[in-house]
């Protein structure tokens, strides 16, 4: 096991500790990963890849704290889509257009380890966002002969400046699964700092208490779904009309918002608040089991999200 793979891990009992299990993206492909490079001309960390494949950003979750005690600052974890877009809105603020501020007076003090005259820069890759960008680490690819290729560096907005965070992404999770740690032996608080009480009605089916979920079945012309429904009962069903005779020709879905099953001509997809994960094909007489979030059955068997290759 790689240090990431434990150290994310270590960040999944922290969540489940705390009543809120780690929902997670379907992980990068190389492909995506490659493309991140092609398009930005960066190379990230291995431990950056990593935690991309294990989960291809937080989807708008706070994973990651910044700070010292239970002041810091909650961070999502942006996928490669999202870095990307990021890029591309700042690659043309380069330095060019801080040319004629280059003066210690405007500047004022910086870390000896980062690039001086810069606010936004093309070799500075924005991977985590926190209030709409006011706060946002970076990936240092172009440091000072101080600094070291890869270091953490985090932009702070309203004052703006650039502020050194740490010498590498594993340090960054390290320190951070610390924190976050420490400060799960106060539930309620870190619940509070990561925002986590605005999500407890989108928990996966399966990832509420257990003592508010019952399984319930649906049948569709011979498929079988099975459902954690909460015991308030919202869970409902659609199918497709006119029926055909032939189940995988018609398109089912199992609805209990904000989280969708649909059964399409023989393809299995789960949807949550919008993002939709497929979860291949089936057959006429399958028994589909939604145990949690990503934690689908066919046939007794756990079904993975497909991803690009």
């Amino acid at each position: 096991m790689t240090t990431i793979h434990a150290e994310f891990e270590r960040l999944s009992r922290v969540f489940d500790r705390i009543g809120f299990p780690l929902k997670t993206a379907p992980p990068a492909s190389n492909t995506q990963i490659d493309t991140l490079t092609e398009v930005t001309g960066i190379t990230v960390c291995d431990d950056l890849k990593d935690l991309w494949q294990l989960s291809n950003g937080s989807r708008k979750y706070f994973w990651l704290a910044d700070g010292e005690d239970e002041e810091f600052t909650p961070h999502a974890f942006l996928s490669i889509k999202e870095v990307i877009s990021q890029w591309k809105l700042f690659a043309p603020y380069d330095q060019a257009l801080y040319s004629q501020w280059h003066d210690n007076e405007s500047w004022g003090e910086r870390d000896p380890r980062i690039q001086r005259y810069f606010l936004r820069h093309r070799k500075w890759l924005a991977f985590t966002n926190s209030y709409g960008s006011n706060q946002q680490l970076y990936f240092d690819a172009d440091p000072t002969q101080q600094g070291t290729y890869g270091q953490m560096i985090m932009f702070v907005h309203d004052p703006d400046g650039v502020y050194w965070s740490g010498k590498s992404f594993l340090s960054f999770f390290k320190r951070s699964n610390d924190l976050l740690e420490a400060l799960s032996d106060a539930p309620e608080l870190l619940v509070e700092r990561l925002e986590l009480e605005d999500s407890v009605n989108s928990l996966g089916p399966g990832l509420r208490a257990p003592d508010t979920c019952h399984e319930v079945e649906f049948d569709f012309n011979g498929i079988r779904v099975t459902w954690m429904e909460s015991v308030k009962g919202r869970a409902s069903t659609s199918e497709s009309l006119p029926k055909h005779p032939n189940p995988l020709e018609n398109s089912y879905r199992v609805i209990d918002l904000p989280f969708i099953l649909k059964i399409h001509h023989g393809n299995l997809l789960f949807e949550d608040d919008g993002l939709e994960f497929d979860f291949g094909s089936i057959k006429g007489r399958d028994h589909i089991r939604v145990a949690g979030y990503n934690k689908i059955f066919v046939n007794g068997e756990l079904r993975k999200p497909h991803t690009d290759t």
